[in-house]
C-alpha cells in the first residue's frame, strides 16, 4: 500500500452551539441550562477556556426519549376523566 494513501476517517459526532441547539429543541437557553444542572438534558462538552457545545448525538437521543405529544394528551385526559 503506497504511504500517501487516504484512510477512512473515523465517524465524526458533530458539535452543536447553544445557539443551534436553542433552534433544534425550542428551548432558551437559560432553560437549557436548567434542565444541564438538574440533570435532565445532556451536559456541554468543554471545546477550549470559553466554549462548549453539546454532541449531537447526545441532543439526538434526548430528542428520542421525550414522550410523543398524542401519548402525553391522551394520558392527561385520562387522569381528567374520573
Amino acid at each position: 500500500m503506497h504511504m500517501n494513501a487516504i484512510s477512512p476517517s473515523p465517524s465524526i459526532d458533530p458539535v452543536l452551539s447553544l445557539a443551534k441547539v436553542q433552534e433544534v429543541v425550542g428551548y432558551s437557553a437559560s432553560h437549557i441550562y436548567r434542565m444541564v444542572a438538574a440533570g435532565t438534558f445532556p451536559d456541554r462538552v468543554r471545546l477550549g477556556p470559553a466554549r462548549v457545545g453539546w454532541r449531537s448525538s447526545a441532543i439526538a437521543e434526548w430528542i428520542d426519549s421525550r414522550p410523543l405529544a398524542s401519548t402525553v394528551l391522551v394520558s392527561d385526559m385520562q387522569g381528567r376523566s374520573a
